[in-house]
């Protein structure tokens, strides 16, 4: 249990986006996808981007169940009740032409999460498109800013994912190059595409960390319980060296403002 005055100044609970997929898709695969999804909570309804892409710099989804490459929130996304995902993407077809794919707004409501669970996916059909996003409700957070430097290489990482215990059936990933992954030398970091995950009191964050170095392939789960304000773990990895930098923090609270206004019949947000 957190003792006061420390539990008034932290958020009591907030929410890890895990994953967000292109579920269906009316003209088939594979598709080049760009263009926004932000999220909003209910603390100051401000837009906080979860993926943001210009059409000269797609993403190419080459199947169903293909996850967007998301980017860390500038901030903890608190739920009060909902957070609310607005969608505005677009596709790039042969030729240049650009068409709406999805665009809408998808609630996340915390009272719908099942009592056994701890996550809980909402759905967006809209235009070319079905979206999923697939978030995990976090009680009492801890904040994880997460590195990955190469000591000794070179190393190729191909993956770094994320996940907590006792949760094991979804993963964030962090980092995913794929079979392509660029080779990195001794004094390099893994360009991780996200490196922020929330971690509920109690649990342990586990990091999975995948590649080659050398002609050894390694496949390492990392788990980390809760330590000082900056943790340095060592691993050896095939015949790479890895550091694994881990900086905790609590997730402050903020002071919910009153941005709703109502005007005769409508409620207005100001």
């Amino acid at each position: 249990m957190i003792p006061s005055p420390i539990r008034d100044s932290i958020v009591g609970s907030c929410v890890n986006v895990i994953t967000l997929k292109v579920k269906e898709s009316e003209v088939g695969f594979p598709i080049n996808v760009f263009g926004t999804v932000v999220a909003r909570d209910q603390v100051d309804y401000k837009c906080v981007y979860l993926f943001r892409r210009e059409r000269d710099d797609p993403q190419l989804i080459t199947s169903a169940d293909g996850k967007l490459t998301l980017m860390d929130p500038c901030r903890g996304l608190v739920p009060a009740d909902r957070i609310y995902f607005e969608m505005n993407l677009k596709i790039l077809r042969d030729g240049g032409e650009v068409e709406d794919f999805s665009k809408g707004v998808i609630v996340f409501n915390r009272a719908r999460l099942p009592n056994d669970k701890q996550t809980m996916g909402v759905s967006l059909n809209s235009y070319l498109s079905r979206m999923e996003v697939r978030c995990a409700y976090v009680v009492y957070p801890i904040e994880a800013t997460i590195e990955v430097n190469i000591l000794k290489g070179p190393c190729s990482v191909s993956r770094v994912a994320a996940w907590t215990t006792k949760n094991y059936e979804y993963s964030m990933d962090l980092y995913n190059g794929g079979e392509a992954a660029a080779e990195i030398e001794a004094g390099g970091t893994v360009p991780l595409s996200r490196r922020v995950v929330a971690v509920p009191l109690g649990r342990k964050l586990v990091l999975l960390v995948t590649g080659r170095s050398v002609g050894d392939v390694f496949d390492q789960n990392i788990i980390a319980p809760l330590g000082r304000s900056t943790e340095l773990m060592h691993y050896k990895l095939g015949s790479a060296l890895v550091e694994v930098k881990l900086v905790w923090t609590a997730v402050p609270r903020r002071e919910r403002q009153d941005m709703i206004k109502d005007v005769g019949d409508e409620s207005l947000l100001m």
